[in-house]
């Protein structure tokens, strides 16, 4: 497994509206855009705050996703007994994403 390169996690949100995304340092890690935040945008962006929300929860959620990926990759390398397995390559290929591999 390859170090982390992103902020370390627990990750939370700052505001009512969960548009920024807050490292446990801090820092900002992401924003997510809304009709309210966005000024200049080359994409439409959402307009329902329930859905900046969910997508708000979501990026929150990686690096304890990502973490679980790895524990999984892991007891599925040991319940095969090492073999590549479909769900091991899946697994392999999102970390893979997820740490800048791809």
């Amino acid at each position: 497994m390859s170090e982390a390169k992103h902020t370390p996690g627990p990750w939370g949100s700052d505001s009512e509206y969960g548009t920024a995304i807050i490292g446990a340092d801090g820092t900002t890690v992401a924003s997510v855009l809304n009709s309210i935040n966005a000024t200049k945008r080359q994409h439409p962006v959402p307009q329902d705050v329930e859905q900046v929300k969910a997508n708000a929860r979501l990026i929150v959620s990686a690096p304890e996703l990502l973490a679980a990926l790895k524990k999984a990759e892991s007891y599925i390398d040991r319940a095969s007994g090492g073999g590549e397995t479909d769900l091991r390559a899946e697994l392999n290929a999102v970390v893979a994403k997820a740490e800048g591999r791809l």
